[in-house]
């Protein structure tokens, strides 16, 4: 009697055990959905290992895509640094977590921009460019796009380049739009010149690039200096905008249309070196693009404040939406970070003198890389389960 019961209180005991071991796997499949939207990438990378249901679940695209809306509420905003050579990815504002990179990644960055938790990264002529995750740690590198240069353009004169990454949510394709500028003597010796705009697209769903028609308005369009890389705003469904010198261009990743806007005129111009009033580049505000202007008050007293752009029914409209104190002319607003919080570089260079700026709060805090680095670029960046075809896994 005493083995079968033994054996009897065995079986309970391990009955009661694999329904413990698999009970969270019999929950029901909208239930699961609405824990795992909640959770961080990391966690979900280490729940497709439970089973194959989950697994499933995980990697279905519209999961990916409702966490990916989710984690931009949720989720805190981070910051990827790149300074030097290394990649730093920081949450808190105090504390960085350095990321690993492939091997291929070790061209020069001249660019780096974010979108739904994709990295582009390119080399300074942005003819070598990558695509990666760091959050779940794949990548691929894309195919080199077809136009060139001529050695005209590099020997004689001034060559430049312009990198816009976004995603196209009418046929859900992501795409990187590739500009090329230069100027060159048509004739060495008479000094003739000749001003020169090529674009290229990516299409992330064709893996190939395609040249770009360029209508008469931006043939000779004036971009800015400093704004290396065009801005994204997700809520435009596919629309990149580029800083020009005296209009702003923007590029529908869809209709693949350019479009010229002016700007907005401040009242009255600040007296600097070049009478130039922006005091900022290209900003995301709150999902609206945006720019800083200075205007003078009186001799040597001037004021800042943010402008945000809209367009309706082709109608443009720059409206203010507050002042910023506590700033210094020698200060260049780089990124806004959805928290109250702007970067602010020295005009001059951008390096250890970069720093935060609480608008809301009026103070300044030191942003100051690690010991013996020095800042290249920062961007903005939401976490993701976004892979694409042809991802590979970081070895």
């Amino acid at each position: 009697m005493a083995r079968i019961s033994s054996s009897s209180e065995s079986s309970k005991k391990s009955s009661s055990n694999s329904k413990k071991r698999y009970g969270i796997e019999l929950l029901p499949e909208e239930l699961m959905l609405k824990i795992f939207v909640l959770l961080p990438v990391v966690t979900l990378l280490r729940c497709k290992s439970v089973c194959k249901s989950w697994l499933s679940l995980i990697l279905n695209p519209q999961f990916v895509e409702t966490h990916l809306i989710e984690s931009r509420k949720r989720q805190p905003l981070s910051i990827l640094k790149l300074l030097g050579d290394q990649f730093y990815i920081d949450t808190d504002h105090k504390t960085s977590s350095h990321l690993q990179l492939p091997e291929h990644f070790t061209v020069v960055t001249g660019s780096v921009l974010c979108c739904n938790g994709l990295v582009c990264l390119a080399n300074l002529e942005c003819d070598t460019i990558y695509l990666w995750n760091p959050m779940i740690r794949k990548f691929k590198i894309l195919p080199t796009p077809k136009f060139k240069p001529t050695p005209v353009a590099r020997t004689f004169h001034f060559c430049s380049f312009k990198l816009g990454f976004g995603y196209d949510g009418f046929c859900n394709d992501y795409k990187i739009v590739r500009i090329v500028l230069y100027t060159a003597y048509a004739r060495y010796k008479t000094r003739d010149f000749v001003y020169s705009v090529h674009v290229e697209m990516y299409s992330a769903n064709e893996d190939s690039w395609k040249e770009i028609e360029i209508p008469e308005s931006i043939k000779f369009f004036k971009f800015y200096p400093s704004g290396e890389v065009g801005v994204f705003l997700p809520q435009t469904h596919g629309v990149l905008y580029f800083e020009g010198f005296y209009e702003l261009l923007s590029f529908d990743l869809h209709e693949e249309v350019f479009r010229v806007y002016p700007y907005h005129v401040p009242g009255k111009y600040p007296i600097y070196e070049r009478n130039e009033p922006r005091m900022s580049r290209l900003l995301n505000f709150e999902g609206s693009l945006a720019m800083i202007y200075a205007e003078s008050i009186d001799v040597g007293e001037s004021f800042y404040s943010l402008w945000t752009f809209d367009v309706d029914c082709g109608n443009v409209s720059w409206t203010k939406q507050f002042n910023i104190e506590n700033r210094s002319e020698d200060d260049l607003v780089i990124l806004y970070l959805d928290d109250g919080q702007f970067i602010v570089v020295k005009k001059k260079y951008f390096g250890p003198g970069s720093n935060y700026y609480y608008y809301t709060k009026k103070l300044a805090k030191k942003f100051l890389p690690p010991p013996g680095s020095f800042i290249c670029t920062v961007a903005k960046y939401s976490e993701s389960l976004v892979s694409l075809e042809g991802f590979e896994e970081l070895e």
